[in-house]
């Protein structure tokens, strides 16, 4: 099954049945170290939902595959109200598309892609991005411009929290304004680039913490 990261805090995932009110299961499931940094802050603050943040190396295995034998493997069992969201990038070559329809199609499943990186996410903390055909390198070099010591794998997260509903409404703007071009299809795909649609999970997560 290859290698997994698991960011736990040390807590048991699964229910426990003393719990009144069990918690929903959110399963963050991604592939990059700047994404399991980001979001496990979420586990730390989060007391409505029981948060998992799931790292799998990449490879030619798809991630669905990933995420169910793990749970299997765990003897998990998903509820009506737990929700995986799986959380990586695409490039140019919509080398992925078939995996993002395939996450689309399942009922508790759901997609956070970013095209063409999750450091547009980032980026979106301090500006609106919208130049077409955006190089990995392309939004790298801007997000520079404001976070200087950025590199892969950099835990963001505490510089950029105070501006987390600032970049929800660029990365809505961006995505109402792909859509006026583009068919609900070609939303994951490279036509729409540059698009993130982390902001539908952060979102997710912002309202179901207590602060």
């Amino acid at each position: 099954m290859g290698p997994y990261h698991i960011w736990t805090g040390g807590e048991s995932i699964r229910r426990k049945s003393r719990e009144l009110k069990p918690r929903s299961l959110i399963f963050v499931v991604c592939e990059g170290k700047s994404e399991e940094n980001y979001f496990r802050h979420y586990k730390s603050i989060s007391r409505e939902l029981s948060i998992n943040i799931w790292k799998f190396d990449r490879d030619s295995q798809n991630m669905i595959k990933k995420f169910k034998n793990k749970i299997k493997y765990d003897g998990i069992v998903m509820g009506e109200n737990d929700k995986a969201w799986f959380v990586f990038d695409m490039d140019v070559n919509d080398n992925r598309v078939e995996e993002a329809r395939a996450i689309l199609s399942k009922n508790n499943y759901n997609l956070a892609l970013s095209i063409p990186s999750f450091e547009l996410w980032i980026l979106l903390h301090y500006r609106l991005w919208e130049v077409e055909n955006s190089s990995k390198q392309d939004v790298e070099d801007e997000l520079k411009k404001y976070i200087k010591e950025y590199s892969h794998g950099m835990d963001a997260y505490p510089i950029i929290y105070k501006h987390t509903q600032k970049a929800i409404e660029r990365a809505k703007k961006l995505f109402e304004n792909k859509k006026k071009e583009l068919t609900d299809d070609e939303l994951y795909t490279s036509k729409a680039n540059p698009i993130t649609h982390v902001y539908k999970l952060v979102e997710f997560l912002e309202k179901n913490i207590n602060k």
